[in-house]
């Protein structure tokens, strides 16, 4: 049996934007800013998890008012190999997309399992569930949520 290492880190570039965006202002909140977690094996790039972290206002009486605040999980891969996938890398990064999801003050993660990923990875399913969220079927795929309790 091989023994892996497994573990994940933030991109600088969206290290640098999480930690410099003043999520209060009304500029941060016009614009999406792309979140990616890199998945290491043993020290080596194996995967990644890309979202953005969105923040909606809309005007009353002049001033912005937020209507709702959530991340949107965009992707989550490993590297096509079999021997890199079904070793807890892929929940590992979504873990820390979750976690930092919860600190920008995200009342839920969304995405979907598009029609082509799930005929191709028909297990994302069950993924997807043990890691929390729910799953409402559309025609072919899924849309995928978890509300994150604080």
């Amino acid at each position: 049996m091989i023994e892996f290492n497994t573990g994940v880190n933030l991109e600088e570039k969206s290290a640098e934007v999480l930690g410099n965006l003043d999520w209060e202002k009304e500029q941060s909140c016009k614009t999406t800013q792309s979140i990616v977690i890199h998945g290491l094996i043993n020290g080596n790039h194996r995967g990644a998890c890309g979202g953005q972290f969105i923040i909606e206002r809309e005007v009353v009486n002049d001033t912005f008012v937020e209507t709702n605040r959530y991340a949107r999980l965009n992707s989550v891969s490993v590297y096509p190999h079999s021997i890199w996938r079904r070793k807890g890398l892929g929940s590992k990064m979504v873990n820390k997309f979750e976690k930092l999801a919860k600190n920008f003050g995200a009342f839920k993660i969304v995405g979907q399992i598009g029609s082509t990923d799930y005929m191709e990875s028909p297990w994302l399913k069950e993924f997807y569930q043990k890691l929390g969220f729910t799953l409402t079927k559309k025609s072919v795929g899924f849309i995928i949520e978890k509300n994150l309790v604080y």
